[in-house]
């Protein structure tokens, strides 16, 4: 299990070092796998301004920019089709790393311009894109008040420890970051918080839903093994891409996002340990049914992996004719 160190302290009031905690999780049965500074790839990536944007006199889709990174500035080829005057932008210097080509960059001279240093997209930073249904979204623009010279890692609030720990199967209740914090709080290593996701999801504005009845699916559970499966019906939802700091968390804890209503799902999984699933109600044939998996049965994954299944565990099946 992954989660970052804000992550936790979203559940736990603490003043401890992310040291510490690593130490006491240790100390209370929770592997600590790894402690790791994600911020460390951005070592070398600084907050810049684009003073001014020139056209290239050599090429006409390059443009020659001014950029000041809090000492001086710097003349920079860019061929971004978002850069403009004014923009705050994310900065490597030359000979800093770059963690998309994993290789420090070089003084370049390109089409008779000499260009010293790299304005960088998200994806040659490695970090999710705000709109990943655009093909070519340019450089980072970074929108928040920041100042030129600052790391970029701490302008984004990226520079937070993650934690890479082991939870044994019985330990069900700390499968999520809400648990761990709970354990860590009862071995005083701080408070538990009370929950509030009121900030957190004020930020879907753009998700709408203007019914949520009981489901109008009829739910059929089949095994001994499910005790109980919730639904409700969601009408007229118009989905988004969920905000970056959801994105970034999810990426924190191995998940890649999609949409905001699975990532949604996804988050409170991760967050608070309670397993959700969105469905499409219109790919939905007549009922939900819940059963155990049948010998020599075989299933695919979202990523197109094929695997079998043991006849123990439980599946859901949205297609009755499939039961047959």
């Amino acid at each position: 299990m992954k989660f970052s160190y804000s992550w936790l302290r979203d559940h736990l009031d603490t003043k401890h070092s992310a040291k510490e905690i690593a130490d006491t999780l240790n100390e209370i049965g929770f592997e600590v796998e790894n402690l790791e500074d994600v911020s460390d790839s951005l070592r070398d990536i600084v907050v810049a301004r684009v003073d001014a944007v020139e056209s290239h006199p050599n090429a006409n889709k390059l443009h020659v920019c001014r950029v000041f990174d809090g000492n001086q500035i710097l003349q920079i080829v860019c061929g971004a089709p978002n850069v403009y005057g004014g923009m705050n932008v994310a900065l490597v210097h030359v000979g800093g790393f770059v963690p998309g080509s994993n290789s420090n960059l070089q003084e370049a001279n390109i089409r008779g311009v000499v260009s010293q240093g790299m304005l960088c997209s998200n994806g040659e930073l490695q970090l999710p894109e705000e709109d990943p249904s655009v093909d070519d979204p340019g450089i980072m623009d970074i929108k928040t008040d920041v100042t030129p010279g600052e790391p970029l890692a701490h302008a984004l609030g990226l520079d937070d420890p993650v934690f890479t720990i082991s939870i044994t199967p019985n330990r069900g209740d700390c499968f999520s970051v809400r648990g761990i914090a709970r354990d860590l709080a009862a071995a005083g290593m701080g408070t538990l918080k009370e929950l509030d996701y009121a900030q957190h999801f004020a930020q879907f504005e753009k998700v709408s839903v203007l019914g949520l009845p009981e489901s109008q699916v009829p739910i059929v559970i089949e095994t001994p093994k499910c005790h109980f499966f919730i639904g409700a019906t969601m009408c007229d939802v118009q989905n988004c891409f969920s905000p970056l700091w959801m994105q970034k968390r999810l990426l924190v804890a191995g998940q890649r996002p999609i949409d905001a209503l699975v990532d949604i799902t996804n988050f409170l999984n991760f967050d608070i340990g309670q397993p959700l699933h969105v469905y499409d109600r219109m790919q939905i044939c007549n009922e939900i049914h819940i059963r155990q998996a049948q010998k020599g049965e075989q299933l695919t994954l979202l990523n197109g992996q094929i695997c079998a299944c043991s006849e123990a565990i439980c599946l859901l099946q949205t297609w009755k004719s499939h039961l047959r």
